[in-house]
């Protein structure tokens, strides 16, 4: 669309438009990037047998073949279960008085401390390497296409709710995750809408270029007067930008506007503990600063109607208000 677009105004500008280099985004994480360091808590017999029976039954799970290959959504839920049945055993004993219950409560306040920071390593863990999440962050080959699906701002929601509670030492329901998960499949992903911001912004500034220098080499009209070529640039205008490139640049705007703030969330909480590339992507990707990409965005958006806004009112075309 937007090739066909800068074809036709080239071809009546008389002003070439080249295929414009594209707009220098940081990819998606490479595997040695999204490495996290996920040590778990090794406990001798006589500590586990201490707490056989406040968690027994967790400790037997991640040791046994399933729980030694957990997927990072599945690891995570088992992190939250874990601390909170953990924090709970800790209150039922906080008046121990035997001597066994000493023991366990000195064994279970050991595992909760060194579990905070699994905690936190299993969520960053989540966010990098799911294969939801990583297929929501990462740029696709293909952009956001017209007519595209919503952004599911409601299961991202569901899944910042998730990784603040695992942060938190708070329990989460597996299955309202998976559930979430499942609901971003059909969603339109970060790494398409930044893709499609990157192509606009690409294209725009090329052809808002273009009309710049044909209108500086000579005026396309004069005594706002209508020339051929302009009444030709007036059905470009009407039929090809305002039919068909502005409803998409909107929809990409309003996509983006409606990912980012809920991304940010999913972020927030581990966001620390990324490493430079990680920082890089949010910078350009996920957050809406000056450099970032919905900035830019928006400002080529705005130079690109100022350029046409320049031409119409040269030759006397501009729309009625």
């Amino acid at each position: 669309m937007l090739g066909d677009y800068a074809e036709r105004m080239a071809r009546t500008l008389g002003q070439p438009i080249n295929a414009p280099q594209a707009y220098e985004l940081p990819a998606f994480l490479r595997p040695r990037d999204q490495a996290v360091n996920q040590t778990d808590t090794r406990l001798g017999l006589r500590d586990a047998w201490a707490v056989r029976d406040c968690m027994g039954q967790l400790i037997a799970l991640r040791n046994s073949g399933l729980g030694r290959v957990m997927q990072p959504s599945q690891r995570l839920v088992y992190e939250s279960q874990f601390q909170a049945q953990a924090s709970a055993c800790l209150d039922e004993l906080a008046n121990a008085a035997d001597e066994v219950d000493r023991e366990q409560r000195a064994v279970l306040r050991t595992i909760v401390d060194s579990k905070r920071g699994a905690a936190v390593s299993a969520a960053q863990a989540f966010v990098l390497r799911d294969t939801e999440m990583a297929t929501f962050w990462r740029l696709p080959a293909r952009p956001l296409a017209s007519d595209p699906p919503p952004v599911r701002a409601d299961a991202l929601e569901q899944v910042a709710d998730a990784i603040e509670a695992v942060v938190a030492g708070q329990a989460i329901n597996g299955g309202t995750l998976e559930q979430a998960l499942e609901a971003l499949q059909g969603s339109a992903s970060l790494g398409q809408i930044t893709q499609a911001e990157a192509l606009a912004i690409a294209w725009l500034d090329a052809i808002t270029a273009a009309i710049h220098a044909r209108l500086d080499r000579r005026p396309l009209c004069f005594d706002a007067k209508p020339t051929p070529d302009a009444r030709v640039l007036q059905n470009i205008f009407t039929a090809v930008y305002a039919g068909k490139v502005q409803p998409w640049l909107a929809e990409v705007r309003r996509a983006g506007q409606a990912a980012r703030p809920v991304a940010q969330r999913v972020l927030a909480p581990v966001s620390g503990a990324f490493g430079p590339a990680m920082q890089a992507y949010q910078a350009k990707v996920v957050r809406v600063g000056a450099n970032s990409s919905q900035a830019a965005f928006i400002a080529a958006t705005r130079a690109h109607s100022e350029a046409w806004q320049r031409l119409l009112k040269q030759c006397g075309m501009m729309p009625a208000r």
